[in-house]
């Protein structure tokens, strides 16, 4: 059976994770990240995250490496500790449904990160992640792959227009998250997957500020795999005065072996 009828079919069973990666093919997850916030200069992170699922089992093992990285902002120091954990191999496992339930060596990979942090920022930078629990280390670690994987998304397929509530942080501190009411949609569009959101509404600090979130996520249905997202989060004071503007753009290519192994756009 063709891959694509596949995917069709497990499409159909919304809910149902698809995930389907091509085995051994090298992949590079692209991360453009742009911050401005007021009375501070403007943040511009890119890198590159390269990605090799194998099969393991009933499940799957994804091998995550360092692929470059750019920093604007001087003070960016969790951006360059990451860099510099990433320039070893992190294994992780994933099972059928595409979702992370382990890391290899998770002590050795966290005490990468935290050194990481302490030689680029000191003791007060590294500290938090010294004293985050075991527990939660997977799930921040799971987020690094993660970020390339929609197999949930693929599941769900294509859906008419619904109302979410979105968190929106607070542009001063101290404050709880805000749930912003917005809709989501998903779309076939020729052979991808696009699910669309916005959210807009007040926030609980400072008095009278708003942000606004918009996402939008290309997926390929047949792998359970990011093709591309694009997210713009804005914030703005009650004088209508920007507080903080953060776009980030993913986008996931293949190598030259693209044209077997994923069908383009």
């Amino acid at each position: 059976m063709p891959v694509e009828w596949l995917a069709a079919a497990l499409l159909a069973q919304a809910g149902t994770p698809v995930f389907a990666p091509p085995p051994g093919v090298p992949l590079t997850l692209e991360i453009d990240h742009r911050q401005v916030e007021a009375g501070r200069p403007e943040r511009h992170y890119r890198s590159a995250r390269r990605i090799v699922f194998e099969r393991d089992g009933a499940g799957w093992r994804g091998t995550l490496t360092h692929g470059g990285a750019s920093v604007d902002a001087p003070g960016d120091a969790f951006a360059r500790a990451l860099s510099a954990t990433l320039a070893q191999p992190i294994v992780f496992r994933i099972d059928k449904a595409g979702a992370v339930v382990g890391v290899d060596e998770i002590e050795a990979v966290w005490g990468r990160l935290v050194a990481a942090m302490h030689a680029a920022a000191g003791d007060r930078a590294s500290a938090p992640l010294v004293a985050l629990p075991p527990a939660a280390r997977p799930g921040m670690l799971a987020s690094l792959i993660g970020d390339a994987i929609e197999a949930r998304a693929a599941g769900d397929g294509a859906f008419a227009e619904e109302p979410i509530d979105l968190p929106a942080a607070p542009v001063a501190g101290g404050g709880a998250p805000a749930m912003l009411p917005g809709k989501r949609s998903a779309a076939i569009e020729g052979d991808r997957l696009v699910v669309r959101l916005a959210a807009a509404g007040p926030l609980a600090l400072p008095a009278g500020a708003t942000s606004s979130i918009e996402r939008t996520t290309r997926i390929d249905p047949a792998t359970g795999l990011l093709d591309e997202r694009r997210e713009r989060v804005e914030s703005r004071m009650s004088d209508g005065t920007l507080g903080q503007f953060r776009e980030m753009h993913y986008r996931l290519r293949y190598q030259d072996t693209r044209q077997q192994t994923r069908r383009q756009p």
